[in-house]
């Protein structure tokens, strides 16, 4: 059986998260830009949308974190398979 490791289900969530933060950012970020067009300054916005985008580092790092650890564990695994078995 080829069942997914908790870390590659972590990080499909992870992308999933990823995901959903973009499209988030990005309404905040034409929300802000059509606000500012109309001559409304909205100090409270850009202070949310840099919260947002150093949210979204993060999660971007973390993210990268679980990829690097799934790969880690395909390769060892495929290592392992590689192996005569020892008596």
């Amino acid at each position: 059986m080829n069942d997914p490791s908790t870390e590659e289900l972590e990080l499909l969530t992870a992308d999933l998260h990823l995901a959903q933060a973009r499209k988030r950012l990005a309404a905040l970020t034409a929300c802000i830009r059509r606000q500012r067009d109309q001559g409304a300054a909205d100090v409270a916005g850009e202070h949310l949308l840099c919260v947002m985008r150093d949210i979204m580092q993060t999660m971007t790092l973390h993210r990268d974190l679980l990829r690097r650890e799934v790969e880690r564990q395909r390769r060892l695994s495929s290592e392992r398979r590689g192996q005569w078995p020892v008596r």
